[in-house]
């Protein structure tokens, strides 16, 4: 590997890959990148797209030489060839403070679900629980702003994701 290396990433997904402040290409995958391209002496250079949709369809259409911080699932081990993950984290159940805490998949059947468009998560959600009607959002934060609405009962997504997003969230509100 040589030269640079085009990497798809979608740019509204923090912790993982977003703008900073300055407009700066950060997070996860920006600190893994720069790491694996000073190993390999090889310049990565972030293809960044609004939504993991838009990513993922530049990923099926050839636009990159490689995705970041994707999830192996059935449907894309059909299209893509994997490395051996180096990260993995826990998948919770968000749902609002004054709601009884959900334990399993089984407990969304009769629950108004919402979930982002193409994540593993909901991707997984659909095949264990085929026919749970999920509202598809575009990203986390709009999946989270749904059930503090009361608009969905609960979402799905990765441990430091929705941390990072009730954070920072938090933060802004109280600033």
């Amino acid at each position: 590997m040589t030269g640079v290396q085009t990497c798809a990433l979608p740019i509204s997904w923090a912790p993982f890959s977003f703008r900073d402040a300055q407009g700066k290409f950060s997070g996860i995958d920006a600190d893994v990148l720069a790491l694996l391209g000073r190993r390999l002496g090889v310049q990565f250079e972030a293809a960044t797209r609004d939504d993991w949709p838009a990513v993922y369809a530049g990923a099926q259409a050839g636009e990159y030489d490689a995705l970041v911080s994707v999830a192996r699932t059935p449907e894309r081990e059909a299209e893509f060839f994997f490395t051996q993950p180096y990260l993995t984290f826990p998948l919770v159940i968000i749902t609002r403070a004054r709601e009884p805490i959900l334990w399993t998949l089984e407990d969304l059947r009769e629950l108004r679900v919402t979930s982002p468009r193409g994540y593993a998560t909901t991707l997984m959600v659909r095949r264990m629980l085929p026919g749970l009607d999920i509202a598809e959002t575009s990203t986390v934060e709009e999946a989270l702003r749904l059930v503090s609405a009361g608009e969905a009962d609960a979402t799905l997504t990765n441990l430091p994701n929705v941390s990072f997003v009730v954070k920072t969230r938090s933060e802004e509100h109280t600033s």
